[in-house]
């Protein structure tokens, strides 16, 4: 558990895809730079899957440059929180994110 949500890890891109098909997902929180798949692919790859379409995402990552995060807004991403960050604005946009589910 995470502050009173059932997180399901995955560690790369490919175990982010299986863990979604696999199971109900109301919120995707992932970095951009992961071995295999990296966080542009997976959420591109989301975002052109018609059942998870709607799924908010949260793109977490120590990569702040401008370029990176419009990528990741083309991409799909709902929020992009910049690393570090308090787990207090992490889980504020969380709530945000489900709120409008």
């Amino acid at each position: 558990d995470f502050a009173g949500y059932n997180a399901l890890p995955a560690a790369n891109g490919f175990e982010a895809l299986s863990v979604i098909n696999n199971h109900k997902v109301d919120l995707i929180i992932t970095d951009i730079t992961m071995p295999g798949k990296d966080g542009i692919e997976l959420m591109t790859e989301i975002r052109s899957t018609h059942s998870m379409q709607g799924i908010p995402i949260i793109v977490f990552s120590a990569a702040p440059q401008h370029d990176v995060m419009e990528r990741a807004f083309k991409a799909g991403a709902n929020q992009f929180i910049i690393k570090p960050a308090s787990m207090e604005h992490l889980l504020i946009l969380i709530e945000q994110q489900l709120i409008k589910l």
